[in-house]
């Protein structure tokens, strides 16, 4: 009690000398802060959030996902609630307490199962590498639900390879390496040796801190891990050539054209697709791709070409659209392939050239969209955008934005949790009214 006396009246010090600025005869003070990350590995969870005992929201996180660093004061208690949405209902997953030291980060990994919830703490003490320091830290945690144990290989051009044996749920103690370019990470099954993981060539700042935690993954392709980095998530993936698997499914939405191709990286991967058509997933190379989209007729007809970022461990839709007389283009959403018990996902794409902006209604089945607000709005053509259900018969609804004017439904849809549905918003044959919908993933089991 006297140490939390103690360390209040100081930070209240500190904001009153912090308060006078620059005012002559004083000297701002930087007013000590510590940080915490949450980050979600709970195979079955939907989002988690994360609320302190204060009401604030520290963070929001799906699957496979940190959040950013939420600054809290040091030394003292922090009570915080993990929450999750189930058929509308405010589920708590866990509660917990935490002190943080001054500058400090701490990590909250949250492992186990919606039934069976736990976490895992990592505290990384503030840095203090030399000015000129070409090191660089990891820590390292594994948490994949379905392996035991696992070899962490870290060969390094600047550097001697680093082998470590991480036992499932417990942290690594942390390692340094040499920052530079051209380093991989292979993760291997400590038993039989099988390659799990490949990193890919990669590159390490200096003087900077990682976290990197390896997860279940529910990505295309055969494997069943991946790795992350649970530090600096937002700037972007510390692994863009990471060795897993791409696909692209492709969908001709234009309306007033005969079959077209899709042509990818000078390959035509469809060929003489029919208007309102979607394809099965197929395998693509993961970077910097070329998309054109020719008259399968006629293929000197160019009707567009579109440059795509496509990132490994991915699901993605491709759709086409636009009419003769106006621009031509294509629609690239990332889909959700993870299917869990508290929730269903519905994704809507807008592919109408008919209604280039609408909203989006899902109404109680035959109770109308009056006084109910639009679960999407603005949806542009070319844009997607998810919804996550609760389990019920729903009235899909589309207007023009910002009116009441309706230009496709009421259709019921009835949606189960632990599924996957997508929809398309598309012009009828030849352009124009009615507005129609094409159903994908699970609508047509």
């Amino acid at each position: 009690m006297r140490r939390l006396y103690l360390t209040v009246l100081f930070l209240c010090n500190l904001l009153l000398i912090s308060a006078c600025g620059t005012d002559n005869g004083f000297t701002a003070v930087p007013i000590p802060t510590a940080s915490i990350i949450i980050v979600n590995t709970i195979p079955d969870a939907p989002e988690l959030v994360a609320i302190t005992d204060k009401n604030q929201t520290l963070a929001q996180v799906d699957f496979a996902q940190a959040s950013a660093p939420a600054a809290v004061l040091p030394q003292i208690a922090v009570g915080y609630t993990i929450q999750y949405l189930d058929n509308e209902t405010t589920v708590t997953l866990t509660q917990a307490t935490t002190t943080i030291d001054i500058n400090a980060i701490e990590t909250v990994v949250l492992t186990g199962s919606i039934a069976a919830p736990d976490s895992i703490i990592i505290s990384t003490p503030e840095a203090t590498f030399a000015a000129d320091t070409t090191d660089t830290e990891l820590q390292l945690l594994n948490v994949a639900s379905n392996i035991d144990s696992v070899n962490f290989i870290l060969t390094n051009p600047l550097a001697d390879t680093q082998t470590i044996t991480l036992l499932n749920g417990i942290p690594s103690d942390k390692i340094t390496t040499t920052a530079g370019d051209g380093l991989n990470i292979e993760i291997r099954d400590a038993v039989t040796d099988n390659l799990l993981w490949s990193s890919g060539e990669f590159s390490l700042g200096a003087a900077t801190q990682r976290v990197l935690i390896l997860a279940d993954y529910f990505g295309p392709g055969t494997e069943t891990v991946r790795m992350f980095s649970a530090t600096n998530q937002l700037t972007g993936n510390l692994f863009p050539n990471e060795q897993l698997p791409s696909v692209i499914r492709f969908a001709n939405m234009t309306p007033d054209r005969g079959p077209l191709d899709f042509v990818v990286d000078g390959e035509t991967i469809v060929a003489a697709q029919s208007f309102g058509d979607i394809t099965e997933y197929l395998d693509v190379n993961s970077g910097e791709l070329e998309v054109i989209l020719s008259d399968s007729l006629d293929n000197t007809d160019i009707i567009s070409t579109t440059s795509v970022n496509i990132l490994p461990g991915n699901f993605y839709t491709i759709g086409a659209s636009g009419l003769t007389d106006i621009v031509n283009n294509i629609s690239i959403t990332t889909d959700q392939q993870r299917r869990i018990p508290a929730r269903a996902s519905l994704t809507l794409t807008n592919l109408s050239p008919e209604s280039p902006l609408v909203d989006v209604y899902l109404s109680n089945a035959g109770s109308g969209i009056v006084g109910i607000a639009p679960v999407l709005t603005n949806l542009a053509i070319f844009v997607g955008a998810a919804v996550n259900l609760p389990t019920r018969s729903y009235d899909l609804t589309v207007t023009q934005a910002a009116t009441a004017n309706i230009i496709f439904g009421p259709q019921q849809i009835d949606i189960d949790t632990n599924r996957i549905y997508s929809a398309i918003l598309r012009d009828t044959a030849g352009g124009g009214e009615p507005t129609q919908i094409t159903l994908a993933d699970d609508f047509n089991q």
